[in-house]
Order: structure tokens, then C-alpha cells, then sequence
């Protein structure tokens, strides 16, 4: 093609002007490859700007979760939230070239340690296993009772002081797992296959909570602390250090966590929706509270929940019509009421439906106006399966009208007084043992490996004793040697034998500042037990394949089922 032009040609006289022209037939391909090369040039710088975007916000949003007064989660949504925090690493696998007694042993020095740490002036090494065995002389039994734990001491804590909190505190993270056992790898591939999620609400004691959370720690686990934002700010950084050791333990702030509040419902719920919407493979859940410790370990809870196989555990008792208060009084409802425990443990598939229901988004509203509305939670979401059907539900108005009732409460009184009976040969026993001679008590409370536990009742979540409440189980389970708070026992010395031969898998409630020893043995039963790991791999725990739920889900008659098992 050509194109005519006015070329100006140098002409000395510089008036003349010449009209010529130019071939652009050689121009076409070249024109098109240089599009063609823009547009890539453009493409790519296009993309980088994205990239550099959404690094940016990522590094705002971790800032803005890091250090924000108040980081609680919508009950709405977490979609949200910044990657990091829903992501865990899948790859998480046993280290092959570490033997599990080399490992275990690395553990047991640990533990070892922050017993000789803490626990410095108390008497021989056999002082938690007489207490295990009920062995204690009255004389023993006395001075452990008067030992103390001195919780805000420096050196019982991880050092955070010096920590600048724009950076990452390895030397508070390298101090707090010197001081308590967390294992960084999973003790069995079982365990690794079968992950569990925790909730948990926490105000106070960070030296107990820090215990709590090395005795049920695992690396393929999820776990999520909600913290009270009226707590002091050296607790709300000492719980934050464990989002910045442990990337699978997300800690965020809830509002007015007070018992018999509806802020507990909100800090549990809150837990709940992050944890369902976590990119994990967990498989059951459990609530604990912060004076909470585990009756079992790991691997037993792991095998335990597959005898679960789904359902619900969960408590069943009638609601009080005298908890319905204020405005409550003038509303409707939208499930039928009833009590249970706040602790309770649920499948992966029940959390999911819970968090995806309207109707239990409705129920949460009208339980924000109620008394002690935790109280009122998962027995009524689990157990009204003609208003919401729940995976691993019950018909809780079915099982305590026809079982209840008919089969325990019409022969209380008459059980009443055989089991004031046998408490008082049973003290009788124990006051016997203690007066023995002990110098044979260092060896470890001794249980069938397979089948350590005996079931006493269909609740399994947590153990706990009430004051004046028999109903729920027989004498031996009512005791408290310890004290009783808001009607409720603090375990102490006492409790211990009777504690570590529960079948429950949490016990509530122990204190650090009343009689310490106890948790201090408990706490440390728990550890030895899990890295015996031969003895472990033992258990087997079919009695729990007969809780009536699970029974009931299995199809079996209503003849066959029992909710008492003293």
C-alpha cells in the first residue's frame, strides 16, 4: 500500500516542496506482533497489581486481627477472614525418623521439668500416686492440702514483657514450650486421621489455662479461645502468644463473658463458626471452660468418639419455667425448652447443620432476653426433632419421659438409702487405707488396659458434681471432698482416686488456688498416661458403643437401652 505524504526536501533555496510517498506494505506483521506483545506486557503488569493489592490485604487484615481490642467473629459469617487464619497446614505428618519412644521421651523430660519447676517443695515423687491410689496419710493428706502455688510468680510464666508485640516472639514461644509440654508432632497415624476441635472461653489464671491447653494439645487438632474483653491486658497477650506459636490455635476477644450471661452463648457460637468454616478436617467437637481438665487422653478421646459414630452426648433434664424472665415472659419459644450441660460433644455434621440453621438463629435471639440461657442450648437445638432435624439428634422428650422417669426416678428412694449405706463402708475404707502403711504405694493406680472406665450414666461430656443433686448419679460420683462454688464442686486431694477412674472425658471444676496438688497430680496422670504408649495402644473402650444414643442410632430395641449403669 502506498500513502502519499508532503515530505519537506532540503533545497538550498528552501522553496521547494516535494510531494512523494511511502510503502507501509512491510509494516502489517510487525504492527500486529507489536500489539500482540503490549498486550501481554499489559496483561502481566495487570497482574502484579493484583498481587501487590491483595498482599496488602492480607498484611492489614493480619495486623488489624493481631492487634485489634476486640476481635470477636460475627455469628453470621467468617468467609471473610483472612486466609491464614482459616488455613492449616494438610501436610502435617509423623516424623519417620524419630522413634515414638525417642519422642515420647523428649516429652516426658519436659514434663519432668516443669514438675521439678513448679512443684519443688513438695514431698517424694510417690505423693501423686499415693494420692491416686487413696494412700495419702492424714498427715500427708493435711500438708498437701495447705500447699500453695504462687500463680503470679515470674517464673511460671512465659516472658512477654520484653516481647515487641509488631514482631514475632520466639523467645516468649521457645519459653513457653520449656515450661510446658506441647507435642509437635501426632503420636499415632490414628490420631493424625481423626482430629478434634475445642472451644473454649477463658477470663483468667493464665497459668492454669497454659496447663489446660498442654494437656489436651496436639498438633493435627483445632482450637479456639475465646477471651473475655474485660480481662486485663497482660492475659489478653499471654493468650495471644498462642496464635503466634501454634498455627492451629486462633485466639479472639468476646464481650461480657459472665455466668448466666448470654455472653457465654455468643463466645461459644462465636467459636463454633470459626472453627466449621476452618479449612480442616476435623471430626468431633467439644466445649471446655478454663477450669476445665481432660480425664482422658488423645488417642483414648479419638477412639472414643468413633464409638460414638455421629451422635449427640449431650445432657437431658426439663427446662425451669422460673428462667424465664423480663420480656422472655411475653415471647414464644421457636423450640420446645430444655436443659443441659454447656459441655457436650457433637460431630462435624452437627456443627454444620447447627450454623446453617434459621431456626436455631432464631432460638439464639430469644435466648439473648433469658436467665442462664447456656443452659438451655444444646439440649433444645439436639432434642426437638419434630420441630429441626438435627444429624445425631435425640427426641429428648421421648427419652426422659419414657426412660427417665420410669426406669430411675420411680425407684430413688429406695436407692437413696442403700447408697447412704454404701458411702458411709466407703469412707469407712478409705479412713482404713489411709492409716496403712504407704511405703508400697509408688506404683500407678492399676486398670484393665482395654477397658479401663466403667460407664455410671449416658452423659460422658464432663464430669461434674452438684450440691444436693442425687438424681444424676449414685453416691460415690455425688462425693466432693473438695469445696463447693455456685453449687458446684472444686475437686481437691480427695477426689483424685475417684477422678482418674471416671469414664467422663472432662472433669469440672479444679482451682490453682485451692489445694493445687490435686490439679498438679491430675494434670500430671493425664501426661504419663499418653506417653505410655504401649499401654495405650491397648485401650480399646467398647463400653461406650453402649450409650443409649449410639445404641438407639444403631437401631436397637428399647428394652435393650440403658441411661444408669451403678
Amino acid at each position: 500500500m502506498r500513502v502519499p505524504l508532503f515530505i519537506p526536501i532540503d533545497d538550498p533555496s528552501g522553496k521547494v516542496l516535494k510531494r512523494t510517498s511511502l510503502d507501509f506494505s512491510c509494516f502489517g506483521p510487525c504492527q500486529r506482533k507489536v500489539k500482540a506483545c503490549l498486550s501481554v506486557l499489559f496483561c502481566l503488569a495487570l497482574l502484579f497489581i493484583c498481587l501487590y493489592l491483595d498482599i496488602v490485604a492480607i498484611l492489614f487484615w493480619d495486623s488489624l486481627l493481631r492487634h485489634s481490642p476486640n476481635r470477636a467473629l460475627p455469628l453470621r459469617s467468617l468467609k471473610r477472614q483472612e486466609k491464614r487464619e482459616t488455613t492449616l497446614n494438610p501436610l502435617i505428618t509423623i516424623n519417620k525418623t524419630v522413634e515414638l519412644e525417642t519422642r515420647n521421651q523428649q516429652l516426658r523430660e519436659i514434663l519432668n521439668n516443669s514438675l521439678t519447676h513448679w512443684l519443688s517443695d513438695l514431698p517424694d515423687d510417690g505423693w501423686c500416686e499415693r494420692m491416686s491410689n487413696g494412700l495419702l496419710s492424714d498427715e500427708e493428706a493435711e500438708r498437701l492440702a495447705s500447699w500453695n502455688v504462687n500463680q503470679s510468680s515470674e517464673r511460671y510464666l512465659p516472658d512477654i514483657k520484653k516481647q515487641n508485640p509488631t514482631e514475632m516472639p520466639e523467645a516468649g514461644c521457645k519459653n513457653l514450650k520449656r515450661l510446658f509440654p506441647f507435642p509437635d508432632e501426632p503420636a499415632t497415624e490414628e490420631e493424625l486421621q481423626f482430629p478434634l476441635a475445642y472451644g473454649i472461653l477463658v477470663y483468667k489464671s493464665p497459668l492454669q489455662v497454659f496447663l489446660l491447653m498442654s494437656a489436651i494439645y496436639q498438633p493435627q487438632n483445632a482450637y479456639c479461645l475465646a477471651v473475655d474483653d474485660r480481662a486485663d491486658e497482660q492475659f489478653k497477650k499471654q493468650m495471644n502468644l498462642f496464635m503466634d506459636c501454634f498455627p492451629n490455635i486462633f485466639v479472639m476477644t468476646v464481650n461480657k463473658v459472665e455466668w448466666c450471661e448470654f455472653g457465654v452463648v455468643r463466645g461459644v457460637f462465636n467459636c463454633l463458626r470459626y472453627l466449621s468454616e476452618l479449612d480442616h478436617k476435623w471430626r468431633y467437637y467439644q466445649y471446655l471452660s478454663g477450669v476445665d481438665l481432660p480425664l482422658k487422653t488423645n488417642l483414648e478421646m479419638v477412639r472414643i468418639f468413633k464409638r460414638l459414630n455421629g451422635t449427640i452426648n449431650a445432657e437431658i433434664l426439663p427446662f425451669e419455667t422460673s428462667r424465664i424472665v423480663g420480656s422472655q415472659v411475653f415471647m414464644k419459644s421457636p423450640l420446645t425448652l430444655w436443659k443441659s450441660s454447656l459441655s457436650a460433644l457433637m460431630s462435624r455434621e452437627t456443627v454444620n447443620a447447627i450454623l446453617s440453621s434459621n431456626k436455631v438463629r432464631q432460638q439464639l435471639n430469644y435466648l439473648k432476653f433469658g436467665y442462664c440461657s447456656d443452659e438451655a442450648l444444646w439440649g433444645t437445638i439436639a432434642g426437638n426433632p419434630k420441630e429441626l432435624y438435627i444429624p445425631g439428634g435425640f427426641d429428648a422428650n421421648y427419652l426422659y419421659g419414657r426412660l427417665f422417669k420410669e426406669t430411675y426416678l420411680s425407684d430413688i428412694k429406695k436407692k437413696q438409702i442403700q447408697r447412704q449405706k454404701e458411702q458411709q463402708k466407703e469412707e469407712q475404707r478409705e479412713k482404713n487405707k489411709r492409716q496403712k502403711n504407704t511405703s508400697q504405694s509408688s506404683l500407678l493406680p492399676k486398670y484393665n488396659a482395654a477397658e479401663p472406665f466403667n460407664l455410671s450414666t449416658y452423659y460422658i461430656s464432663r464430669f461434674q458434681v452438684w450440691r444436693d443433686v442425687n438424681q444424676m448419679s449414685g453416691s460415690k460420683e455425688s462425693r466432693c471432698d473438695g469445696k463447693f462454688v455456685a453449687s458446684s464442686c472444686v475437686y481437691g486431694i480427695g477426689d483424685i482416686e475417684r477422678l482418674i477412674k471416671r469414664p467422663e472425658l472432662i472433669a469440672h471444676k479444679l482451682y490453682l488456688d485451692f489445694e493445687p496438688a490435686a490439679y498438679f497430680c491430675l494434670w500430671k496422670q493425664i501426661h504419663e498416661r499418653a506417653l505410655d504408649w504401649q499401654t495405650q495402644q491397648r485401650f480399646v473402650g467398647s463400653v461406650y458403643s453402649e450409650l443409649p444414643l449410639v445404641k438407639m442410632a444403631r437401631g436397637a430395641p428399647e428394652d435393650e437401652l440403658k441411661f444408669y449403669f451403678d
